[in-house]
């Protein structure tokens, strides 16, 4: 699960949480570095919440890590790129990150984070697919969302590799 930046989307209950926490169960809690603003991890990750830019600024300093930004849609959806977390991004090879970004709906999804993620794991939202098939001009991520969506299961999601 080194080196890569993980896209996590879906709408409010369909399982994106219990994901997250399924894949830090296998990782050793002093690995764990999470944006928590909602309180949801506080099993996996107990330290005091502190302001976004110092999560981000702190992100810069870490290897060997696991980073959730959970919900990144408040701090990184309309907003231009972060310096902070761009570095995170485009160095995670070299420091052995593996970055999860958490938002509700691929609406919301800065390019510049898709541009740098290796995965996307799509859950059910509220995107339509013809704004998905022009936002980012794949049909292999349209065709991902289109069987997401329409499954009958709340929780069913897919994983879609960018690369």
């Amino acid at each position: 699960m080194s080196g890569k930046s993980i896209i996590v989307v879906g709408g409010t209950g369909t399982g994106k949480s219990t994901f997250i926490k399924e894949r830090l169960k296998k990782v050793h809690k002093n690995s764990i570095h999470l944006y928590d603003v909602n309180k949801e991890y506080v099993d996996f990750y107990n330290k005091p919440f502190t302001s976004f830019e110092k999560f981000a600024k702190t992100s810069q300093k870490i290897s060997d890590g696991v980073l959730v930004y959970e919900e990144a849609t408040i701090f990184l959806s309309n907003k231009g790129a972060n310096d902070a977390v761009r570095d995170v991004l485009v160095r995670k090879r070299h420091t052995n990150n593996t970055i999860f970004f958490i938002f509700h709906s691929l609406r919301t999804v800065p390019r510049w984070i898709f541009d740098l993620s290796n995965f996307v794991v799509v859950f059910k939202t509220n995107d339509s697919e013809g704004f998905i098939d022009s936002r980012f001009e794949n049909e292999l991520l349209t065709a991902c969302f289109k069987e997401v969506n329409t499954n009958t299961d709340k929780h069913y999601h897919k994983v879609f590799s960018i690369y």
